[in-house]
């Protein structure tokens, strides 16, 4: 109501903010009170628009003939004979890209009166690349590159560093040593990548889904050679993100089609070009040793990561310092490895795979680096309790005795490891982790681990019960009992759907 009555007259100085009481815990009237989404009416019945129902009057249909490689290489030239017998197709237009921060250096871009056209005409069309650099780049290269880089004791920065790594190995009484391997991931958004560009009065106008308005904006400036603040940005509703909506590479090329021609250009991608040039999640690879004492508790963790840095690509500002001040890290490749376990010698090294980075221009996969890091830590528990014959549940609470700085402080993290503590029992009591009767060639997996990062956590924990064919070696999972702790919660049922959407 306040927003919509367009009144709002009043603004705030430092002190007044400092002044301002806040209620207290139990004083809430609407947080803590489930409240449904005001979207989901229309979500459900089909009326809410989306970028890709955008429609400009004189609107003409754009469609990118994708490159052969994913990031380097142009166009040189183009034959469209055979697209010219297509009813409604007017040309294809080579434009120059920027060429930075993963978007692309140069476009090929069939033009139709309709989407259908479009779409046929570019099957017909032949381009002529230049492939680039990095034309014979595979899975193969990129790995090899990233275990030369672990290899290598001087590559890389320090992310954590605490104690001394190798005095604690010399004292260990059993040691393991691991290595992870992760692979490209996609969004696969519900919705494929569009957008509606057009030129009016000087300004660019560009309807779309975005993540990031204030990054696309200037991105899209720079490609088209306008000031920042003649490049409007109108927010659509976005059929999924995930983190797929924060660059601007369908949102070049429209505004380059709409320049070019004087016209409203739309561009979908095709779910094809979509998967291929998404800015999907780094390959990674991570090397584990650690070592424990003759009770069974961590002295030492040694934790290498090898991968692409997105934060490199998309806003090098953001980066974090290393631990010795020595360079920056970009931290949303490595959050998740600084983890609220109570280890004393503890080594994170942050390694970048330049030839990823710029090969494979890194996107961010929620929740970007610790679908790779706390996937190797926690493999990593689980193998050293099976080495040594101890329970994983028991090795992870001796762990979490929050000393130190794992003891937490306000206001992101009050009560720091304890309250993982609290959620994995939590989950292993009500899983029955360790008495519950299974069936044949059926276990119980746990894990707990705190969020994307490490200063803003959400205390989580899952038990699953999972099946292996013992012929094919197929998993099935049964069942997942999930227990977390996210503070305040607003809204119950909202967190609770995320909860579960994101479990399935």
């Amino acid at each position: 109501d306040i927003v919509s009555g367009g009144n709002i007259d009043r603004t705030f100085t430092e002190d007044d903010l400092k002044a301002l009481r806040l209620k207290k815990f139990g004083d809430y009237k609407v947080v803590g009170q489930s409240m449904p989404a005001l979207d989901i009416p229309s979500k459900t019945n089909g009326t809410a628009r989306f970028g890709i129902d955008v429609f400009a009057p004189n609107m003409v249909y754009a469609r990118w003939i994708s490159p052969p490689v994913r990031w380097g290489s142009m166009p040189k030239g183009v034959n469209d004979s055979a697209a010219k017998s297509i009813k409604g197709y007017i040309r294809t237009i080579l434009a120059d890209g920027l060429g930075t921060a993963g978007n692309q250096k140069g476009y090929a871009l069939a033009i139709a009166e309709t989407k259908h056209a479009v779409d046929a005409a570019a099957g017909l069309i032949k381009v002529d690349w230049d492939l680039g650099p990095y034309a014979d780049i595979s899975d193969e290269r990129l790995m090899s590159e990233a275990r030369n880089l672990i290899n290598d004791p001087d590559s890389g920065l320090p992310w954590v560093l605490d104690g001394d790594v190798e005095a604690g190995l010399s004292t260990a009484s059993e040691t393991h040593e691991a290595e992870y391997t992760t692979s490209i991931l996609i969004h696969g958004c519900m919705e494929p990548m569009n957008c509606v560009a057009m030129q009016q009065d000087g300004q660019f106008h560009i309807f779309v889904g975005t993540q990031w308005a204030t990054r696309v904006g200037p991105l899209i400036a720079e490609a088209v050679g306008v000031d920042p603040a003649d490049v409007v940005i109108h927010h659509q509703y976005a059929g999924g993100f995930f983190g797929r909506r924060l660059d601007a590479d369908e949102m070049i090329p429209a505004a380059l089609a709409a320049k070019e021609l004087g016209r409203p250009v739309k561009l979908i991608y095709t779910r094809e070009d979509d998967i291929r040039f998404d800015f999907h999640r780094t390959p990674t690879v991570q090397r584990i040793k650690g070592g424990v004492d003759a009770s069974g508790k961590y002295v030492s963790i040694d934790h290498a990561i090898a991968a692409g840095w997105s934060t490199k690509r998309t806003a090098p500002g953001f980066m974090a310092e290393s631990v010795d001040k020595r360079g920056r890290i970009d931290g949303f490749s490595n959050n998740g490895s600084d983890f609220w376990y109570t280890v004393p010698n503890h080594h994170v090294r942050a390694i970048e795979n330049e030839l990823v980075t710029k090969s494979l221009p890194p996107g961010f996969v929620r929740s970007v680096a610790p679908g790779w890091t706390f996937f190797a830590v926690e493999s990593y528990i689980d193998e050293m309790a099976r080495k040594i014959g101890k329970d994983p549940l028991a090795m992870r609470i001796d762990m979490l005795d929050a000393a130190g700085k794992n003891a937490g402080a306000p206001p992101n993290s009050v009560g720091g490891a304890l309250r993982l503590r609290n959620v994995l029992m939590t989950a292993a009591g009500r899983a029955g982790f360790g008495s519950k009767v299974l069936g044949e060639n059926t276990g119980l997996g746990l894990s707990c681990v705190s969020a994307q990062e490490r200063g803003s956590p959400t205390w989580s924990a899952c038990v699953a019960e999972v099946h292996v064919d013992p012929l094919s070696g197929a998993p099935t999972v049964k069942k997942l009992t999930i227990a977390m702790d996210v503070g305040t919660v607003v809204n119950p049922e909202g967190a609770r759907a995320q909860i579960e959407g994101s479990a399935l």
